[in-house]
C-alpha cells in the first residue's frame, strides 16, 4: 500500500503471516487492523495513523521500521524477537513504546522517543542505538549482551541510565553528549569492551569497576572537574586499554597516552592534550565526537527523512550509523 492518498483505514481480517507489508505515504489512513503474527518486513512511513494496534499480535519479524508518522504517539508491541532490525524514528512529539515481550534483536535502533520500555531484552546481536531522543532514563536491566555496537548519544534529558546486567559490549561502546547524564553509574558490571570506548559529556561519576579489557582506545572526556581519572588510569596502567591510545579528562586536568610508544603527558586547567592516534579506533572516536557535538546545539532535535540503517559490522559502522543519524 503506496500512495493511496484517499485510503482511510485497513483491516487484513485473520491473515496470521505474511512476507511483507509496505504502508508508505498514507496521508489519509487513522485506523489499521490484524491479526497478524509473524512477517519478514514491515515499513510504516509517513501516514496519519495515530496508532498501529493492527502489530499488536506480531511475534517474530525480520525488519520493522517505523518512521515519520508524525501522529503517531505511542506504540505497544507482543514482538518477541526481531531477526534484521528494528528501527524508530521521526515520528510524533513525546512518542511512547513498550516492547517489553522483545528478548532479542539483531539492531535496534531508536530516535525522537520521549519514553521506552525493553522490560524483557537480553541480547542484541549486533548493534543498539539511542540518539536524539527525549527520554529521561533508559532502563534495560536485563541485557547481559551486546554484540557489536552500543551507542547512546545527544539524548538531552537522559539523566539516568541503567543497563545493570550488561557485561558484554562486543564492538564500539559510546556515551556522548547527553547533556543531563551527570553520574553515570549504570555500567558497573561491563566487563569487556571489544572495540573503542568513548565517553563524553559533564558527568562528574562514571563508575566502570567491573571493566577488565578495552581492546581498542580509550577516551574518557568530562568538563565537570569532580571527575576523577585515577580509577581508570589504573585500569590503563594494568594494560587492560589494549588500543593505540588512552585520553582521560577533566575540567581541570588531562591525561594522554599514546600505547604504542611510552610517552605520557599531564596538563592543568585549560590545556588540552590529546592523543595521536594510529589507528581506526581513535579516528572512529573523533568522528563520532564531531558529529555528535554538533547535533546537541538545540534541546528539540528537528525530524526529517527516516535514516536507513548501515550495519555496525564494526566500530567504524556504528560511526557511520551515528553520524548519518545526526544529520
Amino acid at each position: 500500500m503506496q500512495e493511496l492518498i484517499i485510503l482511510t483505514s485497513a483491516s487484513f481480517g485473520s491473515l496470521q503471516e505474511v512476507d511483507s507489508i509496505n504502508m508508505v505515504t498514507l496521508p489519509a489512513i487513522s485506523t489499521f487492523s490484524t491479526d497478524l503474527q509473524n512477517a519478514n518486513n514491515i515499513i510504516v512511513s509517513d501516514t496519519t495513523l495515530e496508532s498501529v494496534e493492527g502489530f499488536s499480535t506480531l511475534k517474530k519479524v525480520n525488519v520493522f521500521n517505523i518512521n515519520n508518522n508524525r501522529y503517531l504517539n505511542s506504540f505497544q508491541s507482543s514482538l518477541e524477537s526481531v531477526s534484521d532490525s528494528l528501527q524508530f524514528s521521526s515520528n510524533g512529539d513525546n512518542t511512547t513504546l513498550a516492547f517489553d515481550n522483545l528478548v532479542w534483536a539483531n539492531n535496534i535502533t531508536l530516535r525522537d522517543v520521549n519514553s521506552i520500555s525493553f522490560g524483557s531484552l537480553q541480547t542484541v546481536n549486533a548493534s543498539l542505538g539511542f540518539i536524539n531522543n527525549t527520554l529521561p532514563s533508559l532502563n534495560l536491566t536485563q541485557l547481559s549482551k551486546v554484540g557489536q555496537s552500543l551507542s547512546i548519544v545527544s539524548n538531552d534529558e537522559l539523566s539516568k541510565a541503567a543497563f545493570s546486567n550488561l557485561t558484554t559490549v562486543g564492538g564500539g561502546f559510546i556515551i556522548a553528549n547527553n547533556t543531563q547524564l551527570k553520574v553515570i553509574d549504570g555500567f558497573n558490571k561491563v566487563q569487556t569492551v571489544g572495540g573503542a570506548i568513548e565517553v563524553t559529556g559533564n558527568f562528574s561519576t562514571l563508575d566502570l569497576s567491573s571493566l577488565k579489557s578495552v581492546r581498542g582506545g580509550a577516551k574518557f572526556d568530562s568538563s565537570s572537574s569532580n571527575f576523577s581519572c585515577n580509577a581508570l588510569k589504573k585500569l590503563q596502567s594494568n594494560g587492560a586499554i589494549q588500543g593505540d591510545s588512552f585520553v582521560c579528562k577533566n575540567g581541570a586536568t588531562s591525561t594522554s597516552v599514546k600505547l604504542s610508544s611510552t610517552s605520557t603527558e599531564s596538563s592543568k586547567s585549560s590545556a588540552t592534550s590529546s592523543a595521536s592516534s594510529s589507528g581506526d579506533a581513535s579516528n572512529a572516536q573523533a568522528n563520532v565526537s564531531a558529529s555528535a557535538s554538533s547535533s546537541s546545539s538545540s534541546s528539540k532535535k528537528s525530524k526529517g527523512a527516516a535514516p536507513e540503517l548501515v550495519p555496525a559490522t564494526s566500530f567504524m559502522g556504528v560511526v557511520a550509523a551515528v553520524a548519518v543519524a545526526l544529520l
